[in-house]
């Protein structure tokens, strides 16, 4: 698991992720609810997070760690299996349609915090 090379190819990586989860939903459900599945997002989750922080900090340097940490927050939790869950069982998308919502806004928030940033060093 490294850092996206580019916005493209996360987009598109969040996108074949939820649409792969539809194929195993039953395993999946399983392991988000077993204690040894926690375990193991935590573990999992942490490189993420570091990843995401190397993935934004070259699109807004001049943006605040606490703000761009925050920013790398958001983007995991927008993209993690409980936002596919939630948008199975609560807005009745399959897992292409939810990959596609959770990719835009992905981008909704990435292009505000590169905004943020370039409001910040007067641009």
């Amino acid at each position: 698991m490294i850092a996206p090379a580019s916005l493209d190819e996360l987009l598109a990586t969040i996108e074949r992720l939820f649409a792969s989860l539809d194929a195993d939903e039953g395993i999946v459900r399983a392991l988000i609810l077993a204690h040894e599945g926690r375990e193991v997002r935590a573990r999992t989750n942490r490189l993420r997070l570091e990843h995401m922080l190397a993935f934004l900090h070259p699109l807004m340097p001049d943006l605040p760690e606490p703000e761009r940490h925050a920013l790398a927050s958001s983007i995991i939790t927008v993209c993690s299996v409980l936002s596919w869950m939630f948008m199975r069982d609560h807005c009745g998308y399959d897992g292409q349609q939810a990959g596609a919502a959770a990719a835009d806004a992905v981008r909704l928030l990435i292009e505000g915090g590169v905004r943020r940033a370039a409001a910040l060093r007067g641009g």
